[in-house]
């Protein structure tokens, strides 16, 4: 998709292996909506649970966003990864795309400008206002708006080219990025809302990315090490935002009832931040296919991530349930998304 100014946008930017015990998964649908439970209901591993047998922005980066190159394996081959990933993809049952079929001379990132009000939080990037940017960055102005700016290496618009900062990715980012927009094409994502989407299609990268890894660099290899414990990182990122997320939703809340004056809530939401960023900078080991801290430390930041991790517990746990078999991973997960009331769009915008 082609960034339009100030239009509402979908943009699909966007193992630790374990077995959750039958009290966990409890634990997890009880927590969840009544909407959740209905949508479960017809899964084959909640059944099977009821009779008593068990069922997402960059690479390692900096604060900025940044690849940081100390902490992932360079990409001397963009071409052959994905090459290889889109053989395991036709494998796994993946929708057939013609994304990252030719380089682009043209493109070297897609350059957007996510921004919101300082004290409005939407709850996906759906919500946020997007216009244009370029390589220098964004010309909406930061004292009125809370910004943020994202050199996207790849769109899921289809026919998405291999774009100059792709091929600098590091290989864990590549791995990870081709699956997540390929499987972005399949029908049951396209007619999902984007926080379902998001969560499904960050899940499946991280899964197809560390078998591309096993199967080329072997299960002793750094790419794989580390691409195995992506799943369970980006589920403590998830705790974090998704949280938080809910705290400044409910202090905007308080300042819209006139609970809470704008200096006053302008404070605590700095505080909030503060605690997040504090949080997710403890998250340890560091992933190395995505920023464990918030895109962008700030309402639009927020915003935009919590499109990916809202509903990726949820994922998880399907994941969880299938151990190692990541084609019944995928079924499973298309027929969760397939179950999902749609956002009413069915595309990208």
């Amino acid at each position: 998709m082609e960034p339009q100014t100030h239009r509402r946008t979908r943009a699909s930017a966007c193992f630790f292996r374990r077995a959750l015990p039958a009290a966990g998964l409890v634990t997890v649908l009880a927590g969840l909506g009544a909407g959740d439970s209905v949508r479960l209901a017809g899964l084959p591993w909640v059944q099977s649970e009821k009779r008593g047998a068990w069922l997402e922005p960059g690479s390692a980066q900096t604060e900025n966003g940044a690849a940081d190159p100390a902490a992932a394996t360079p990409n001397r081959g963009s071409s052959d990864l994905i090459g290889a990933i889109q053989r395991l993809e036709k494998k796994v049952g993946f929708h057939r795309t013609h994304n990252f079929r030719h380089r682009s001379d043209k493109i070297s990132a897609f350059y957007r400008c996510y921004y919101t009000g300082k004290l409005e939080l939407p709850d996906s990037y759906e919500g946020l206002q997007l216009q244009e940017g370029n390589k220098d960055g964004c010309t909406v102005d930061a004292q009125k708006y809370d910004v943020f700016f994202y050199p996207i290496e790849a769109v899921g618009s289809g026919k998405s080219p291999i774009t100059a900062s792709l091929e600098k990715d590091s290989v864990e980012r590549t791995l990870f990025v081709v699956p997540h927009e390929d499987f972005h094409r399949s029908k049951e994502l396209r007619q999902a809302p984007a926080s379902v989407s998001e969560a499904a299609a960050t899940l499946i990268g991280f899964l197809a990315a560390s078998e591309v890894a096993r199967q080329k660099f072997g299960v002793d290899s750094d790419a794989y090490r580390k691409l195995t414990a992506d799943p369970e990182i980006f589920l403590r990122k998830a705790e974090i935002v998704n949280r938080t997320h809910a705290q400044v939703s409910g202090l905007y809340a308080q300042v819209r009832d006139g609970k809470v004056d704008g200096p006053s809530a302008l404070a605590a939401k700095a505080k909030l931040f503060q605690q997040a960023q504090t949080e997710c900078k403890a998250i340890g080991p560091d992933p190395s296919s995505f920023n464990k801290c918030l895109a962008a430390n700030n309402n639009a930041g927020l915003a935009f991530d919590v499109t990916y991790t809202r509903h990726y517990p949820l994922m998880y746990q399907v994941y969880a349930a299938h151990h190692d078999d990541l084609p019944a991973t995928i079924t499973a997960v298309k027929q969760l998304v397939a179950g999902w009331p749609q956002s009413g769009s069915g595309q990208e915008r």
